[in-house]
């Protein structure tokens, strides 16, 4: 929970930080930064029956290949509470994963695809003992920016995180991947 209020902490200095400029956004500028939190829902049917929703979010970079394009990297946080377990014991993972997303077109309001590659780092926590480990991550999703500001767009998304978790780190000795569905919300902005 005390990730979760940095997190949004971060996301308030940012939004309040960065000074948009009153220029639009022109094709040298390169560089998008991302920051969002997300309600994070457990999908496949083990994961929904062992973990509680969960929360947490992402910062990611991406370099603009061109105007529809980009390429780029994502590290978050999210964290579930086990439904039959004791008090203090939970689930959580830290995705880091390339990124290639796609705009699909509009001018202030444009939808996009994304997928995602990379590892999650994740940790069972059953009170007092702790287990950690890394497996494969998978992501894909879509979602919608809206250009609110003139160097800055608010975005929300949804993706299913489909965590490979192996059967030493899962809380209910299941082998298939467990799958979660973030549905995001936060700040884009364009610096460079």
């Amino acid at each position: 929970m005390k990730k979760l209020v940095l997190l949004i902490l971060a996301l308030s200095w940012l939004s309040g930080g960065v000074g948009f400029a009153q220029t639009t956004l022109g094709p040298d500028q390169h560089w998008v930064e991302q920051i969002g939190g997300a309600l994070a829902i457990p999908s496949s049917g083990d994961a929904s029956k062992t973990y509680q929703v969960g929360f947490g979010g992402d910062l990611g970079i991406s370099y603009r290949i061109t105007s529809n394009l980009s390429e780029g990297i994502v590290v978050g946080y999210y964290q579930f509470n086990l439904k039959a377990a004791p008090s203090g014991s939970d689930f959580s993972y830290v995705p880091l994963m390339e990124v290639t997303k796609i705009i699909l077109g509009g001018e202030d309001l444009r939808p996009y695809v994304f997928f995602g590659f990379g590892a999650a780092f994740n940790t069972l926590k059953l009170s007092a003992l702790s287990t950690t480990q890394t497996d494969l991550l998978m992501a894909p999703g879509a979602g919608v920016n809206w250009r609110a500001f003139p160097n800055a767009a608010l975005f929300f998304q949804g993706r299913l995180d489909v965590n490979f978790i192996s059967k030493n780190i899962s809380s209910n000795g299941s082998t298939n991947p467990a799958v979660f569905m973030p549905l995001e919300a936060g700040l884009i902005f364009y610096m460079l």
